[in-house]
């Protein structure tokens, strides 16, 4: 079947068709809304003959009969394979090394480049290995002899014996993962080089491990709990594999008519949240503070009886020893752009942000009985001079945001634009000024700007 491709840019939006639109996915439009539902809305115009696609901030790919959606990410695809590295715990050096060129392309294709570089990269420092305890009967005798195990004797001779003992072996969790990764993208739609690259992975890692049936997190989370010095370096694989097993559906050759796939896709927030998270730990090794991430807190809010009624969980708090001293939240939003004459904002910080931060200030105020409410912090992306097409930033004036609510008038929130391709282009270790030494002093200004937010703008 023929497959109709869809290009709509992230945050934007495409009109097209509605009976052009219902030949090609072989369902009625309001169907068709309901298997893109969260990845891409669907409007139809008032006669019902156009149907208006708009994009959200997930990007990728999904597809419903002969019919594909790709969301195309605003980043270029090498800054895009940068900022999934570095966000998903890759390490710097190999950022350098990666093969993702500047041209766009499919994000399955991207994920699964990634995917086999860091497998190379894998085999290059080593493979996850631990001890298992064995029991098994052996010619021969290994480790300790299991005398109840082997009974009854054989008076005319014995030609095996059981034995206990331990043994060093690649098939452990760390492994069976990753081939349950490999066996997933390698019947995926990406090119004939990537496929062959990932099918000699497949068959180094097949001999080593065990299949397993990691469909859900639970066993990457398992994973993720036992990482020592030596698989450590698994973290960005396991990343990447899990999000390859819970996207698309691989390519089922069997069946027949219109079948709607899950689709693979990246959400583009959670990827900056990871990405300022790095960042500030990055920084906070050398200045004595800590950064807890999802802190949970049950008694925010309560009930008439004083029982939990709901959590909440602040995306970063910047504590000094024990005293919360800031709360940074991750808004990946386009909150940079100022009007051409005022600078004033042309979308302001939403109210619900703006509540949002005002309630975890004043709680860790109350938990924590500080004379004053830690800084509130709001990190939004802005893009670089070259990506902004003439569009100013907002003014100094409007990157700090006061409110008059009983609290102290000098609190308030302040708004950090955080040049992010600038960032990312100097961890690919391109020529922008000072390169790693820029990206270090970028984070340790964000952390200035947390205990004192008067003294820096980043972008």
């Amino acid at each position: 079947m023929a497959v109709h491709r869809i290009e709509i840019l992230e945050n934007e939006q495409t009109v097209l068709p509605a009976g052009l639109l219902e030949e090609l996915a072989g369902v009625p439009a309001d169907v068709l809304g309901e298997r893109l539902e969260g990845f891409v809305n669907l409007r139809l115009s008032l006669k019902g003959a156009e149907i208006e696609l708009r994009a959200g901030v997930k990007v990728g790919s999904i597809q419903v009969g002969g019919v594909r959606v790709d969301v195309r990410p605003r980043l270029a695809s090498a800054e895009l394979a940068t900022l999934i590295r570095y966000a998903l715990g890759g390490v710097i050096d190999a950022l350098e090394r990666s093969h993702v060129g500047a041209e766009w392309i499919g994000l399955d294709e991207l994920l699964c480049v990634i995917f086999a570089e860091e497998l190379t990269r894998i085999r290059q420092v080593g493979l996850s290995r631990n001890y298992v305890n064995r029991r098994q009967a052996l010619p021969v005798l290994r480790g300790r002899p299991d005398f109840l195990g082997s009974f009854p004797y054989n008076d005319d001779g014995m030609s095996s014996f059981v034995c206990r003992f331990h043994e060093l072996t690649c098939d452990n969790l760390d492994n069976q993962l990753i081939l349950a990764g490999l066996e997933r993208a390698c019947l995926m739609g990406i090119s004939v080089g990537t496929r062959r690259n990932l099918l000699e992975h497949w068959q180094a890692w097949a001999s080593l491990a065990s299949p397993t049936a990691a469909s859900g997190g639970t066993e990457f989370a398992k994973a993720r709990g036992k990482y020592t010095r030596l698989s450590d370096h698994y973290r960005l694989a396991h990343n990447l594999a899990e999000i390859i097993l819970q996207g698309r559906s691989p390519a089922a050759v069997y069946e027949t008519g219109v079948q709607p796939t899950k689709g693979l896709f990246v959400d583009m927030p959670a990827l900056f949240d990871r990405f300022v998270e790095r960042l500030l730990r990055t920084a906070t090794r050398r200045q004595g503070l800590r950064i807890e991430s999802q802190q949970s807190d049950r008694w925010g809010f309560t009930d008439a009886e004083g029982a939990s009624y709901r959590r909440f969980r602040p995306d970063l708090v910047v504590y000094d020893h024990e005293t919360p001293i800031a709360v940074v939240d991750a808004k990946y939003k386009d909150y940079w752009e100022g009007a051409p004459t005022s600078g004033a904002p042309t979308q302001p910080i939403s109210n619900e942000d703006l509540y949002q931060m005002f309630f975890y200030t004043q709680r860790l105020q109350l938990r924590h009985h500080l004379p004053s409410p830690p800084l509130a912090v709001i990190v939004s992306p802005a893009p670089a001079e070259d990506e902004r097409h003439g569009r100013l930033l907002i003014g100094e004036r409007y990157r700090r945001v006061f409110w008059s609510a009983g609290a102290d008038p000098e609190v308030g929130l302040s708004v950090l634009l955080l040049p992010m391709t600038r960032i990312l282009r100097a961890l690919r270790g391109l020529r922008v000024p000072a390169n790693r030494k820029y990206v270090s002093a970028v984070a340790s200004r964000l952390v200035e700007h947390c205990s004192a937010p008067e003294r820096a703008q980043l972008a």
